[in-house]
């Protein structure tokens, strides 16, 4: 993962958004007024010209960082969701019974009881060796498929032809790829699921920067075999909407005006039954799409279905890497 410097000593993942989690912004002014107040009285031209370390300093600096703060982050632009507030059909976008992949894979064989499904980007060929040479390294009851959209253009890069040719785990579909269009990666995940892995009877939903016990969750399987109906099986999350624009799990009011959310599984990872995902895929054209992926697929897709239960297990273990986490916890909560 490639990392920039910002100012003071923070470090923030390159290509993050302009308005950081308010908490690290205040953390940053804080190292700001640290350094000043430590340094001897500032000379003519630096800040706090005339106050030294008094209170007006101080007074100073607090008035700048809120100004700061409020210009950042008080009202940062929702354009990135605008396409939601002209179709919100997911069917419209994800078509499940349309070819729409523009590099696809072979089918899973008929062995294959799990399928993990991770969600990826084209330059994360690093973490997908990663995954590979780990917890999803090859093995003959699972099959690992890395999820992904374009960059804008049908024209995928040599690099990324080449992974895919040598390691044939590799499918990007037509949507473009950034963290605002989750949930229509996630969907595709479901699609593919549906279409060209029929044999596997459980479906692990993860990312690239996740850590995933991949026994436990074949034991766990084994443990409700056979299935007899859908379920979902994660980590249950907060159901308060995150109102400050700064998150990035940000959800506007106009998109979900409730004041709790459906009960919902963390999107860092969940197991689906695949009847679960067939009953999920058909709901998407009555239910309108959200940004929160984990919010619209296990909270109000189905909360639409009564027969599917969310649980939790023990034995179910996903967790980031350290600095996966700090990455993620500077770019927003």
């Amino acid at each position: 993962m490639e990392f920039r410097e910002f100012q003071f000593g923070i470090y923030v993942p390159k290509n993050s958004p302009v308005c950081l989690n308010a908490s690290i912004f205040t953390y940053s002014m804080a190292s700001l007024v640290s350094v000043i107040m430590s340094t001897p009285r500032p000379k003519a031209g630096l800040l706090c010209r005339g106050y030294g370390r008094g209170p007006g300093c101080c007074a100073l600096l607090a008035g700048v960082t809120l100004l700061m703060w409020l210009t950042l982050c008080a009202s940062p632009p929702d354009d990135q969701l605008d396409w939601l507030r002209h179709d919100r059909n997911a069917s419209h976008y994800v078509r499940p019974r349309a070819p729409t992949a523009l590099l696809d894979s072979a089918a899973c064989s008929d062995d294959v009881r799990l399928l993990l499904a991770v969600a990826s980007s084209q330059g994360g060929g690093e973490r997908r060796q990663a995954v590979r040479d780990t917890w999803g390294r090859a093995r003959p009851d699972s099959r690992l498929i890395f999820m992904m959209g374009h960059n804008g253009s049908s024209r995928l890069s040599p690099e990324l032809t080449r992974e895919a040719a040598q390691h044939g785990d590799i499918v990007v579909e037509d949507f473009v790829d950034n963290y605002h269009n989750l949930t229509l990666k996630t969907l595709f995940m479901l699609k593919w699921a549906a279409s060209r892995c029929a044999p596997a009877l459980h479906i692990m939903k993860t990312g690239d920067d996740v850590l995933v016990n991949v026994q436990h969750v074949l034991e766990e399987t084994e443990a409700r075999r056979p299935v007899e109906g859908p379920l979902l099986l994660g980590t249950v999350g907060d159901r308060r909407p995150q109102r400050c624009p700064c998150s990035r799990r940000h959800l506007p009011q106009w998109l979900y005006p409730g004041d709790v959310l459906p009960a919902f599984l963390s999107g860092t990872g969940y197991l689906m039954s695949r009847p679960a995902v067939m009953v999920l895929l058909r709901r998407t054209a009555d239910v309108p799409l959200i940004n929160l992926e984990d919010v619209y697929v296990t909270g109000l897709l189905a909360s639409r279905t009564p027969a599917i239960p969310l649980l939790t297990a023990a034995t179910v273990h996903v967790d980031r890497p350290l600095l996966a986490s700090a990455a993620g916890w500077l770019r927003g909560w």
